[in-house]
């Protein structure tokens, strides 16, 4: 049975669906790059501005897909800013943990999703 979601979260998603499909992109680079400090510093700073724009977008109005975002959001500022100053002072281990918490996120996103189409 499909979740009770809204029209207004469906809404939501209509409009927004850009912006989280540009997130799950980021994240794909950083894990692709993961290895090459150069690139997985330009991929952590694109993800830090990508993920800056999204806290812009207007709460979703779905209690549950909300809470999976927000933590989303969350990982990914997190993972973002450890990925960027562990490039800086080429220092893997902060890198790697930046790179953990932005791959969780990347589950936080998949969970977004699938509350929002799972009723489509």
């Amino acid at each position: 049975m499909a979740p009770n979601v809204g029209d207004s979260a469906m809404s939501w998603f209509e409009t927004h669906q850009t912006t989280i499909d540009t997130l799950t992109n980021d994240v794909g680079a950083v894990a692709k790059d993961s290895t090459d400090m150069g690139s997985l510093s330009s991929n952590c700073t694109r993800l830090a501005t990508d993920e800056h724009t999204a806290e812009q977008v207007p709460p979703i109005p779905d209690a549950q897909a909300q809470t999976h975002w927000a933590a989303a959001l969350n990982d990914l500022r997190a993972g973002a800013k450890d990925c960027n100053a562990g490039a800086s002072d080429s220092n893997l281990d902060q890198v790697m943990q930046g790179v953990g918490q932005i791959m969780k996120a990347l589950g936080e996103l998949q969970a977004t999703m699938q509350r929002l189409t799972a009723a489509a």
